[in-house]
């Protein structure tokens, strides 16, 4: 089905569509970023790392992220050859077939977005309030 729509949809259109798609993302993924800043900045009786660790860390997925995106737009804008994907072997393909574009997809998007989940989840402490969340309700069934 999406191989059909593809073949259908101006190059323009989709070069549009990728420059939106990094505006977005970058926007999201700063966006946490500066909350993760304003949330671990009043911690004053911790030491720098353990302050502000989450934030570095929010700051390298950020990159990790955005590198899938970028390339894509870059791609697509400066017609330059397509690294992600072998066209003569599956033109539109959805899944990188070649290998820098899985090394790209596994090792910066796929890596980005599990220390998205850790740096969030080092935030906001959520580990520590489910462990007592759980702790309590173990405690109310014995």
């Amino acid at each position: 089905m999406f191989a059909v729509a593809a073949n259908n949809v101006p190059s323009t259109l989709v070069d549009f569509f990728h420059g939106i798609q990094v505006a977005i993302t970058f926007a999201l993924m700063t966006n946490v970023v500066q909350f993760a800043w304003w949330t671990r900045k009043s911690k004053k009786s911790l030491t720098h790392c353990q302050r502000f660790g989450p934030v570095y860390l929010l700051m390298f997925s950020t990159v990790l992220v955005m590198v899938q995106p970028t390339c894509m737009l870059v791609i697509s804008s400066f017609g330059t050859e397509n690294f992600f994907f072998d066209g003569d072997s599956n033109p539109n393909a959805l899944v990188p077939n070649t290998t820098t574009g899985w090394l790209i997809q596994v090792f910066c998007t796929y890596l980005g977005y599990i220390t998205l989940f850790i740096g969030v989840f080092w935030t906001t402490q959520l580990h520590k309030k489910i462990a007592k969340k759980w702790t309590q309700i173990r405690q109310g069934l014995a």
